[in-house]
């Protein structure tokens, strides 16, 4: 039997569909199989990573390519760049917590609505440009085409 059966709440469409729904439960998972656990590394290959979770972040990594800032997530700091710690720091401070004050809280708590659409478009945005699929593929089309050439 796999670990934990994450998968078991999705068993019964009928029950779980309506509560989802509804917006009566939230659904988070997170952790891995164990490597040798063939069955609970299928239920986890199952599962949509996908969750609409808003990403709240300095411009680095792949956040300068996906964020519509207010749109499907924030960015603070303006992709200011110092060599000193200190100000780096004390800039990137100041911008997220101007940020979080007056954008993130006040959409969370004062308009839901906006933070649903939020999540959609956080979804729609990230799911292909993003996913793994789309790495996984253009490393083996630069692999293929630079062997080839």
């Amino acid at each position: 039997m796999a670990y934990k059966r994450s998968n078991l709440i999705f068993s019964n469409p009928k029950i779980i569909g309506q509560l989802l729904k509804n917006q009566t439960v939230q659904i988070i998972f997170s952790g891995k199989a164990h490597p040798l656990d063939e069955a609970g590394k299928a239920i986890i290959a199952g599962l949509v990573a996908m969750n609409g979770v808003l990403n709240f972040s300095t411009l680095d990594g792949w956040w300068p390519e996906a964020c519509q800032h207010g749109l499907n997530g924030w960015q603070f700091g303006d992709a200011f760049e110092h060599d000193g710690p200190k100000v780096q720091d004390a800039h990137d401070r100041k911008a997220r917590y101007k940020v979080l004050t007056e954008e993130v809280i006040p959409t969370f708590y004062d308009r839901p609505k906006q933070w649903q659409k939020m999540m959609k478009a956080s979804i729609l945005s990230t799911q292909e440009a993003f996913s793994v699929k789309r790495m996984l593929d253009g490393y083996y089309a630069l692999l293929y085409s630079e062997a080839a050439g």
